[in-house]
C-alpha cells in the first residue's frame, strides 16, 4: 500500500522536435565554423572587442603618457560635473524664492 504523502511525482519532460529546417542558416553556420578554424592559426585575430581597446590603440602610436591623459580627462569631467551641480542649485534657489512672489497675489 502506497501513501500519497510520500509519493513524489516526477515532472514531465519537455521534448520539442523542430519542424522547420533552414538550409541557409546551416550553410552560414558551417561557413562561420570554417572561418573560425582558419583564423585559429592567425594569432593576431581578435574575435571580440575588449573594453578600452580603442583607447589603448589611440596611444600605441603616440609617445604620450596614458596616466597623464587620463588624469586630465578625469579632472575636466569633475569640473564639468561640479559646474552642472552649481547651475542646478542656482536654478532651484531662484525658483524657490521667486515662486513665493507669485503665490502672494
Amino acid at each position: 500500500m502506497q501513501f500519497p504523502f510520500f509519493h513524489n511525482q516526477k515532472p514531465r519532460r519537455y521534448y520539442h522536435r523542430p519542424i522547420y529546417w533552414d538550409p541557409e542558416k546551416e550553410e552560414i553556420s558551417e561557413a562561420v565554423a570554417e572561418a573560425k578554424k582558419k583564423n585559429e592559426k592567425d594569432n593576431n585575430y581578435q574575435p571580440t572587442l575588449k573594453r578600452g581597446s580603442f583607447r589603448r590603440a589611440k596611444f600605441d602610436n603616440q609617445d604620450v603618457d596614458r596616466s597623464e591623459h587620463v588624469r586630465k580627462e578625469r579632472r575636466a569631467a569633475n569640473i564639468r560635473f561640479l559646474l552642472i551641480i552649481i547651475v542646478l542649485f542656482a536654478l532651484a534657489f531662484l525658483l524657490y524664492h521667486t515662486s513665493s512672489d507669485y503665490l502672494n497675489l
